[in-house]
């Protein structure tokens, strides 16, 4: 959109779109551009940006022409070469940054100084005029009242109701914290923030999606769960019909419907956020994990391959890729990849340990293992985990040699392990 732009506070649609796959060094969703220049392009477009301009030019060119005309300045030159450098400090600042209300004060306090400097002869004069013409009647005190009256309606929405709901939602996150098992407390402090319906409803529900995650792995009754879930879920969609181009609120969506076991719903919704942003390798992550939890591991394979074609430096989505192609049974092409990237195919990660056992390759296990103790030979809890593997492996005497070595590093293990040397002996799997 070069002439108008995407909107004011559209911003994250344009990154989205956009969306450079080596940013996942960084955090991965952006608001501002911290750019004064790309600011206010994207909001308002070329034409958003000339008005922005001619603020500068309008204010120094007022600034310039008193001197020039009157060399009114106290100082001479130095006033208007002092306001003429703030500007250039200011303007230079906002490449690296962005305004808020703090530094907007300022601004406009300077501008509105300048134009009062540059039009105070008028103004007096204009102000004597009006004064004889503006006596009080009727009409001007209706005037009056009629202003008072539209001005606080307008405070009471653009102002005072976006701050109760941002008390609501405080409130709301400190029962969280203080009473996050009362799921009933919980939804009735977000329904009260909800109710205002105002800018600030889109990050309540986001809060209220990641309250219910947690909910949903917590141990609440499941009738607790399902009502969080719920509620969850009906305020997502509704954010997604309000919202319809941001990629965000569809991920948050599929993370609930994935908790509700409505993979498909979590498929569609992912899919919608693919169109919105492309190259962003967090969705081709979470698409593939519900591929692999269908059992369609072709599938998870191709997602994984073009997270990892998108940016190959970025080591979650190597791994990514590797496990999936140990699930697909692809040993070969992982252990190939892994070769490339690490200079081994014995590579210590919880991701591909569980990938290994899952397929029941605790051939790779052990030998994950085995490297880990190598770099850390006096871990207690890897001297148990190879025990384990050895076990699956039916190396029933090198299991109970890794058990008995843990008992060294640990007496106080001695008790527990004991008693796995015991059963293993016997010939049992404990």
């Amino acid at each position: 959109h070069p002439l108008l732009g995407w909107g004011i506070e559209n911003y994250n649609l344009l990154f989205n779109k956009y969306f450079e796959p080596k940013l996942w060094r960084q955090e991965p969703w952006f608001d501002r551009s911290h750019n004064v220049i790309f600011d206010w392009l994207i909001a308002a477009g070329a034409l958003g940006l000339l008005a922005y301009l001619s603020i500068f030019a309008s204010a120094l060119y007022v600034l310039w022409r008193k001197y020039a005309k009157e060399r009114g300045f106290p100082g001479s030159i130095y006033a208007p070469a002092i306001f003429t450098g703030l500007f250039a400090t200011y303007f230079f600042h906002n490449f690296f940054v962005f305004d808020n209300l703090i530094s907007y004060y300022l601004f406009f306090t300077v501008i509105g100084f300048i134009h009062f400097q540059g039009t105070e002869k008028a103004f007096l004069a204009e102000s004597k005029q009006k004064s004889r013409l503006t006596e009080s009647g009727p009409a001007h005190m209706a005037a009056a009242v009629s202003v008072i009256l539209v001005m606080s309606g307008i405070m009471y929405f653009v102002n005072v109701k976006p701050i109760l709901a941002s008390q609501a939602l405080l409130n709301t996150l400190r029962d969280i914290s203080a009473q996050g098992q009362n799921v009933d407390l919980i939804l009735q402090d977000f329904n009260q923030t909800f109710s205002y319906r105002t800018f600030g409803t889109g990050e309540a529900r986001e809060q209220l999606s990641g309250y219910a995650n947690n909910v949903v792995k917590s141990g609440v009754p499941m009738e607790s769960k399902i009502k969080a879930l719920t509620a969850a879920i009906k305020e997502m969609e509704d954010q997604a019909k309000n919202n319809p181009n941001d990629a965000r609120t569809y991920l948050f969506l599929s993370s609930l419907y994935n908790y509700g076991g409505k993979t498909t719903d979590a498929l569609v919704a992912l899919n919608n956020a693919l169109k919105l942003s492309p190259k962003k390798q967090q969705i081709y992550f979470l698409l593939a994990d519900i591929y692999m939890s269908l059992n369609q591991n072709d599938k998870a394979v191709e997602m994984m391959r073009i997270a990892y074609d998108l940016d190959p430096n970025y080591d979650d989505a190597l791994l990514g890729l590797a496990v999936t192609e140990i699930v697909n049974k692809q040993q070969d092409e992982a252990d190939v990849l892994l070769q490339k990237h690490f200079g081994t195919i014995i590579v210590s990660d919880p991701k591909l340990l569980m990938a290994y056992a899952r397929v029941g390759r605790y051939d790779r296990v052990k030998d994950a293992w085995l490297s880990l103790i190598e770099k850390d030979p006096t871990n207690v809890q890897y001297h148990i985990s190879l025990a384990a593997t050895y076990l699956k492996l039916e190396e029933r005497a090198m299991s109970v040699k890794e058990l008995e070595k843990a008992i060294v590093l640990s007496p106080e293990f001695k008790k527990q392990g004991e008693t796995l040397i015991s059963e293993i002996k016997g010939g049992r799997n404990p």
